[in-house]
């Protein structure tokens, strides 16, 4: 994988930090790049595996060793540990291009016979593999968790909404303050959004842990699912 920040980009982004640093000394932290990374969708992650590969650890190091006049690029192999992928998202899952916006989402439809206790509307998302339910949730499926409550919820609805990308629906995923959500960053985002936008508005959602066995080991995946609602 290459992590690539490009020659205007690290342009704008030293110019950014070095107009904040200018009203006020470097913390010796990220702080200004990591607005600056929120600003123009730029993964968290990825801008800060290229700066300390590039001598910058805090603001005022990305102002002074970021080299000048080129694109930098970063070459990894990052191979994603069961015990950091707490989503389970499939190993060969292509995450689409940051810039990508999604229209779905999914809400809650409330309903506490059906095992679905987050209030009507609010904004549902898979909780992490071995998450606790604050619920009684059935132990044969999966649960979504809803971003203002906390609740679970069997299933939810797909809603069209104005359009998002990945890296935003991670942080508002974050900004919600859950214990257990701290860790939903964009590939994450990326994988259910591109679930939801395979269905119509409408669609009842589930999901659950998939067993995958493969020629020497066994690993679970996510999946995000349709579902048929009986009459």
């Amino acid at each position: 994988m290459k992590i690539i920040l490009l020659k205007k980009q690290a342009d704008e982004l030293v110019s950014y930090v070095h107009g904040k640093l200018n009203e006020s000394p470097c913390d010796h932290s990220l702080i200004h790049t990591e607005k600056w990374a929120e600003l123009n969708s730029f993964d968290h992650d990825e801008l800060i595996d290229i700066l300390e590969a590039n001598g910058s650890f805090c603001d005022c190091e990305v102002v002074l060793n970021l080299p000048e006049d080129t694109d930098i690029s970063l070459s990894i192999e990052r191979e994603v540990s069961d015990k950091d992928n707490l989503w389970k998202i499939p190993i060969n899952f292509i995450q689409p291009s940051g810039n990508k916006k999604f229209s779905n989402i999914l809400i809650s439809n409330h309903s506490s016979e059906n095992k679905c206790y987050a209030k009507e509307g609010e904004l549902l998302v898979p909780a992490p593999s071995g998450a606790k339910p604050k619920k009684r949730i059935r132990k044969s499926v999966h649960f979504f968790v809803g971003l203002e409550t906390g609740l679970p919820n069997e299933y939810g609805i797909v809603q069209s909404r104005e359009p998002i990308t990945a890296y935003e629906f991670a942080k508002l995923v974050r900004d919600s303050g859950l214990n257990g959500l701290q860790k939903f960053r964009e590939r994450e985002a990326s994988f259910f959004l591109s679930r939801l936008d395979k269905l119509k508005p409408g669609n009842g959602v589930g999901t659950h842990f998939a067993e995958i066995t493969g020629l020497t080991s066994k690993r679970e995946e996510i999946k995000v699912h349709k579902i048929i609602f009986r009459k």
